[in-house]
């Protein structure tokens, strides 16, 4: 047996040593890891900390949110452009410039979020690696998105400063004389020599000086969209070429709001006086060899080289698509060895918006006709188209399908301008009436 003190001390030993049966918490596997490096606490015993639930809660609702913040930021957009909310979402996602575009902040939120629960959650890592690299892969695109879209916008407001330069330094016709061949010279100027008949350039029906208000203002919208196109074709060495084809290229530019201007250029082997009176002077005579268009009034002639038109585009997919109409105003003008008619959507009261098509708007466009120096019977033709033709057809599809339509357009004039331009006695200097586009 053992004796009174022998027992005291068994009872001191059992009372200082751990029983099996008490439970490790969360503080106690951390302090188990501290003496045993490279193990996780929580792959030991299966036991999820308070802190990493926290931490992987946090992460989960932070993905969740960013995407609620997008989803409230196309909703406002929608409603400020008036687009559908299926269009904008479709839109920010199809979209791949970065500058242009949010979606890529909610795939980098979902990546965050995914690699961070795979690794704390999933895994139960104990290092930091998944953080810091998630945090400097997320923050470098940011940061490249910032530069990008810095570069887009100083690019926007070098063109509008262009804009503004020439706007600034282009006098008014009328207050100081033609010095310079390039300056403005009348159409009748122009065509002196031709057989008269061969082009009717009637255009003056009253004296500037005895026009209406409605009429200065068409007059004045005309000059603003001149200014603009010839501001455009200053800018030829930054259009982006988007399609190439036999009938022409097209190029992009890209304008206010960021909306694209589509530019045509294309060559005709036939005398630009041709392809001025058939393009520029009878817009009338349009619906009957180009097929995108269904009508075409004049609807009003003023003195000053300015026309105020009334067209109708045609409808397309089956009748999904609804005929757009355009009410526009247009100046023509010769300009040293090139024609310009240039315009911009208007008003007028004899064409109010009509429930049968849909009301588009141009901003200022038109039509170039350049002489080519090297051939003689040859011409280069501009068609610069800067439309938005409303309605709830996403933009991205409008742009994919306008290259389509100028291309149509080209092919059009071309076989236009052969089934007519024989019919045209040419003037002195002009190609002979045989020669062939």
């Amino acid at each position: 047996m053992n004796s009174p003190e022998d027992r005291e001390y068994n009872r001191e030993r059992v009372d200082h040593e751990p029983t099996s049966s008490v439970h490790i918490d969360g503080d106690d596997d951390e302090s188990t890891a501290l003496l045993s490096p490279g193990i996780s606490p929580d792959s030991r015993t299966g036991h999820v900390s308070k802190e990493r639930r926290t931490f992987c809660l946090f992460t989960l609702f932070n993905g969740i949110f960013i995407v609620m913040l997008w989803l409230i930021m196309v909703s406002i957009k929608s409603s400020q452009t008036g687009i559908s909310y299926t269009a904008v979402v479709l839109e920010e996602v199809i979209q791949t410039d970065v500058s242009k575009t949010s979606f890529d902040i909610i795939w980098l939120a979902i990546f965050r979020a995914t690699v961070l629960l795979l690794a704390y959650a999933a895994c139960k890592w104990k290092c930091r690696f998944p953080v810091a690299s998630t945090t400097c892969i997320t923050s470098g695109y940011a940061f490249f998105k910032i530069l990008h879209t810095d570069e887009q916008r100083a690019t926007q407001r070098v063109q509008n400063q262009h804009n503004l330069h020439v706007r600034q330094h282009q006098s008014p016709r009328g207050e100081h004389p033609p010095t310079q061949e390039d300056d403005f010279h009348s159409l009748s100027e122009f065509v002196d020599g031709m057989d008269e008949g061969d082009y009717d350039l009637d255009l003056d029906l009253e004296d500037i000086s005895h026009l209406s208000n409605e009429e200065r203002q068409y007059v004045q919208q005309g000059e603003d969209a001149m200014r603009n196109v010839i501001s455009m074709l200053g800018m030829e060495s930054v259009w982006n070429k988007e399609k190439s084809r036999d009938d022409g290229d097209v190029y992009t530019l890209i304008g206010p709001n960021n909306m694209k201007i589509f530019i045509l250029k294309m060559s005709l082997l036939c005398p630009p006086e041709v392809v001025y009176e058939e393009v520029m002077l009878r817009p009338e005579r349009m619906p009957s060899w180009n097929r995108a268009v269904i009508d075409c009034q004049v609807l009003m002639r003023i003195r000053d080289h300015t026309l105020v038109t009334y067209d109708v585009s045609a409808g397309a997919a089956n009748g999904y698509v609804k005929p757009r109409d355009f009410v526009n105003v247009r100046r023509i003008e010769k300009q040293g060895q090139r024609y310009i008619s240039a315009g911009m959507s208007t008003s007028h009261e004899d064409k109010p918006p009509s429930s049968d098509f849909v009301r588009g708007n141009n901003d200022s466009g038109g039509f170039i006709v350049q002489k080519n120096s090297e051939q003689r019977n040859a011409c280069s033709f501009i068609w610069i188209l800067n439309t938005d033709i409303k309605g709830s057809i996403p933009r991205y599809l409008v742009n994919k399908s306008l290259a389509e339509i100028m291309f149509a357009f080209a092919s059009s004039l071309r076989q236009h301008l052969k089934d007519t331009h024989t019919q045209h006695r040419p003037s002195s200097g002009a190609v002979p009436r045989q020669s062939r586009l």
